[in-house]
């Protein structure tokens, strides 16, 4: 066994792992190290339990690598659902009830436009900046969206440099705890906004709501005397619109089409309003007019997006803004990373995982199920005399399976950053802390062959010195 770890302990690489939804990435990282049986494991770039996709592991010396791939750009793509918020921004947290029209705001993320039209100037006076809209209103104003009024949008202000606020359930630390845990407590977490750089933000796919069949059926669902019509008009004819013999109308908001808004209809007979998922049901009607209840749906767009941005962003918050700036609120409800740099999903090295459940009694003797990542390679149990590679723990060639999809190290810099090629003399005298008669304006990896020495970085006009230094490859640990 122990001649076992200290073979394998001198390996060093990167692994591309497509991380599966409902474990962290510290659970993926603990799978490497199992299936690696290596402690020095680590990740560049964490993605939440809900998230899947691209997740780079690097193990041995190349988690000195880590530290410049997190920074590089990264692709997205998502699933944005405009007219619901959340209290995380994402599917994980709980809805948040829209208002009644007045300023009851359930938090600081309240829109600022909750009184502006979709499109209209972000520039609102105090009292409206007060006002939280009532779903009815929410309601009208995804109705009247467009994919064209989406896009512009986007455009005009989340492509290019933006300032962003992080997430109050997100990793940053606040004097030394997680914004996430301070926010479970109940405490009050204020981010500042930092800049980021949004390269892509392109619509993929758009949803065309349909609020009004969610709530109300339109078409033959309302018969002649079931309503009674106060000020019929407010209701332009038009087919399937309510008429004068068959609504009351306590409010004459009216959606496009001549269509009633959710608060305005009291029935009288709410039998005519067949029961159907996210329809309207005796028992959702009440004097004060159509209340949805919180286990029914309320309308919705789902946009499936694609994002390249800046290292730092969050998908998360780029949701929750375009909700806010389109004034219907916002939230993520999938997430998957694609790229990270020159790292994709679609590489023929990557290594899928998924989850399964395991059960376990912790020290307080309390039994714990909780989702384990488990990495996609094949697992031996049955030692084989004829590989004397294979131990008798029986993991041997799953080991080796998944050193089979690694990425070396000089291959991984070269995928990473700028490359120097250097002599092997010019790598000793970098080991050596040593200064070399090169120019670089950035960090830059300097490779001999197969042996990437060190990464270096500007001394003065005409040398380099080392940043961070790598030990010289073994034949017998390149042969692996």
């Amino acid at each position: 066994m122990a001649a076992r770890s200290s073979k394998t302990s001198d390996i060093s690489g990167i692994l591309v792992i497509d991380k599966p939804q409902g474990v962290t990435s510290h659970d993926v990282v603990a799978a490497v190290r199992g299936a690696l049986h290596m402690r020095r494991v680590g990740h560049a770039g964490t993605l939440d339990p809900m998230a899947t996709g691209v997740l780079v592991v690097g193990f041995g010396y190349a988690t000195r690598l880590l530290n410049y791939i997190v920074g590089a750009d990264k692709t997205y793509e998502a699933t944005i659902r405009l007219g619901q918020r959340t209290t995380t921004d994402d599917a994980d947290g709980e809805v948040l009830p829209w208002g009644s029209g007045t300023s009851q705001r359930p938090d600081d993320a309240v829109d600022d436009l909750a009184t502006a039209s979709v499109g209209e100037s972000s520039e609102v006076d105090d009292e409206s900046a007060d006002h939280e809209p009532t779903q009815d209103e929410v309601t009208v104003r995804l109705s009247a969206l467009t994919r064209e009024t989406v896009e512009r949008t986007i455009a005009e202000h989340f492509l290019g440099r933006i300032e962003q606020v992080p997430n109050t359930f997100s990793a940053i630390k606040i004097h030394g705890q997680r914004a996430y845990d301070l926010a479970r407590e109940g405490k009050d977490v204020k981010l500042e906004a930092r800049p980021i750089t949004i390269h892509d933000f392109t619509i993929l796919d758009y949803d065309v709501p349909s609020p009004v069949s969610s709530v109300l059926p339109q078409n033959d669902a309302v018969t002649p005397n079931d309503l009674t019509v106060l000020n019929p008009s407010v209701l332009p004819p038009g087919e399937g619109a309510v008429t004068s013999n068959n609504a009351t109308v306590s409010n004459p908001s009216v959606m496009p089409g001549g269509i009633v808004a959710l608060n305005a209809v009291t029935a009288s007979d709410s039998s005519v309003l067949p029961p159907r998922e996210g329809a309207v049901t005796s028992n959702d009607v009440t004097e004060g007019g159509i209340t949805p209840p919180a286990e029914r749906n309320t309308p919705h767009l789902d946009l499936t997006v694609r994002v390249t941005c800046s290292s730092g962003t969050y998908i998360r918050a780029l949701a929750r803004d375009l909700g806010r700036e389109l004034g219907v609120g916002g939230h993520l409800t999938r997430l998957r990373r694609t790229r990270v740099g020159s790292f994709d999903a679609g590489a023929p090295n990557v290594v899928t995982a998924h989850t399964e459940n395991r059960t376990f009694t912790n020290r307080d003797g309390e039994t714990i199920t909780r989702a384990k990542a488990i990495l996609d390679i094949p697992e031996t149990t049955v030692p084989d005399k004829d590989k004397p590679s294979l131990n008798t723990d029986g993991h041997a060639d799953r080991r080796t399976a998944l050193l089979s999809r690694m990425i070396d190290m000089p291959h991984a810099a070269r995928l990473t950053m700028p490359c120097l090629d250097i002599t092997a003399a010019e790598a000793q005298e970098l080991r050596f802390g040593r200064r070399i008669e090169h120019k670089v304006t950035e960090p830059t990896a300097a490779i001999a062959g197969d042996d990437l020495a060190a990464i270096i970085e500007r001394a003065n006009s005409h040398q380099s010195k080392p940043a961070v230094v790598f030990p010289a490859v073994s034949a017998a640990s390149a042969g692996e």
